[in-house]
């Protein structure tokens, strides 16, 4: 799982690196949406609209990767039956 999100959040830096940024800085650095505006120089309205949207795009990009080996389990679950 650790991987899946790692690679999610290189994707998400190739699309924008700001959202990557601030996931890290929110996530990972557990900074607060007022710590992180000071730390990039834009509103705390601004952050928690983007921390939105960054986490949408984290969590489709994870689906999608997810996908193949959540069909794989549920094919061999099916099996098993």
């Amino acid at each position: 799982l650790l991987e899946v999100v790692n690679r999610a959040l290189d994707d998400l830096a190739k699309i924008d690196p700001t959202l990557a940024r601030l996931v890290e800085m929110r996530f990972f650095g557990g900074m607060t949406a007022l710590e992180i505006s000071e730390s990039l120089g834009i509103s705390e309205r601004t952050v928690q609209r983007e921390w939105t949207k960054a986490r949408a795009l984290l969590l489709t990009m994870i689906e999608a990767r997810s996908r193949p080996v959540l069909a794989g389990v549920r094919d061999a679950i099916r099996f098993v039956n």
